[in-house]
């Protein structure tokens, strides 16, 4: 940090310049989002320890460097949410359900597999998966109850459960048949 002292004697902080990687982390951010980044390292270590805020997020920024040059990569999976409630608005429209959906905060970090929950106005909820690609793979359970029946996290011992009351119905059925 530099300090200039003024004419009254006080000392004045002047900006710091950005360093390259965190100018690079930033510009990719805000291009990557769409939206204004910051990034900050700190080179208290060989390697610097970086993050970056984003969307009202802040980001954890893994670096290495391969010799030559200082590499990075956001630490997690983060998705933007901003497109999928009007995807989700589309998806139940076209099925004529007058609902509308609510995904969160824009930036939203999901484990690999875990599910992004859109609450629906009318008390449901879409499941929207994301695959590595980017493509969308939607679930609506537009009321209450089914929508807290799919919330539930799937365990091998609840599949289990749920395959057995499956074919207990199957065979209900198969009875009242003539």
């Amino acid at each position: 940090m530099c300090s200039l002292v003024a004419c009254g004697g006080q000392p004045v902080d002047l900006p710091q310049k950005p360093w390259p990687l965190e100018t690079a982390i930033a510009r990719e951010l805000t291009g990557r989002f769409a939206s204004p980044a910051t990034a900050r390292c700190d080179f208290f270590a060989i390697v610097p320890a970086c993050s970056a805020q984003v969307l009202d997020t802040q980001l954890a920024i893994r670096v290495a460097s391969d010799g030559h040059a200082w590499t990075w990569e956001v630490d997690g999976h983060f998705v933007d949410t901003r497109a999928i409630a009007p995807y989700v608005d589309s998806l139940l429209g076209d099925l004529h359900i007058k609902q509308t959906a609510q995904c969160g905060p824009p930036l939203q970090k999901l484990a690999r597999g875990e599910r992004l929950a859109c609450t629906l106005s009318g008390g449901g909820s879409a499941f929207v998966e994301i695959d590595d690609a980017g493509a969308l793979r939607v679930e609506l359970a537009v009321d209450h109850e089914t929508a807290k029946v799919r919330a539930e996290p799937m365990t091998e011992e609840r599949a289990k459960e749920l395959e057995q009351k499956s074919r207990a119905l199957e065979h209900t059925s198969d009875d009242d048949e003539p």
